[in-house]
């Protein structure tokens, strides 16, 4: 019960990751821990190849490529933010019948609120909040649960979640740790209908951003 994958997730985690409550159920029922943690590989050592690059008074390390960075390694997870993922509040209800605490968080401050935001589920949000109403944790790189929400490119998803959190009073404009707020994020490319409706929430609760948008 405790062999890992490549991802370093136990049974536990990859049942909670299908979203399947009767398969969670099942694992649980052999005795595993509900909040056991994934333990990820470590990610790949950066490449060593480099070249000089002359300009602005000295010199400077470049990747000889021109490849951008890897993404930032993973990060471990409880088996409750697997099944909030996936957006699967049955899959969430059956973890903490067994004892699984919302209350535990990744490593990186990650809630499992936060991961529910970004699943795009209603449901899985709504259940999170009866265990834990707090809307104000902040999870990797300063970024709040609206940043977690507006990052779903589902506009029939995403929309629906944003105005429930903007409901229960979720703050709009929190700066990430670069300064941007999710009406930056989502004024940068983002998905058009998700945008014209965050601007005009924006408007609505009178918030004026010190971005253009």
């Amino acid at each position: 019960l405790t062999q890992r994958d490549s991802q370093g997730r136990q049974l536990v985690h990859v049942a909670a990751a299908s979203g399947n409550a009767d398969l969670v159920k099942m694992v649980l029922s052999k005795g595993v821990d509900p909040n056991a943690l994934s333990e990820p590989p470590p990610p790949p050592a950066p490449p060593r190849k480099v070249a000089l690059l002359a300009g602005g008074g000295g010199q400077k390390l470049a990747r000889a490529d021109g490849t951008r960075p890897p993404p930032p390694p993973a990060v471990a997870r409880t088996p409750l933010m697997f099944a909030a993922e996936a957006g699967s509040a049955p899959a969430m209800k059956a973890l903490v019948e067994a004892g699984a605490k919302v209350s535990v968080k990744a490593p990186d401050g990650t809630t499992v609120a936060l991961v529910a935001a970004g699943s795009g589920n209603l449901d899985a949000m709504k259940y999170v909040l009866e265990l834990d109403p707090d809307l104000t944790a902040i999870g990797p790189n300063h970024r709040s649960i609206m940043h977690y929400a507006i990052a779903n490119k589902n506009p029939d998803t995403a929309i629906t979640m944003l105005q429930y959190l903007a409901d229960k009073g979720a703050k709009l404009d929190v700066p990430d740790a670069k300064g941007d707020t999710p009406g930056d994020f989502i004024n940068r490319g983002g998905q058009q209908d998700i945008r014209i409706f965050y601007i005009q929430l924006l408007k609505d609760r009178g918030i004026v951003s010190k971005h253009d948008h």
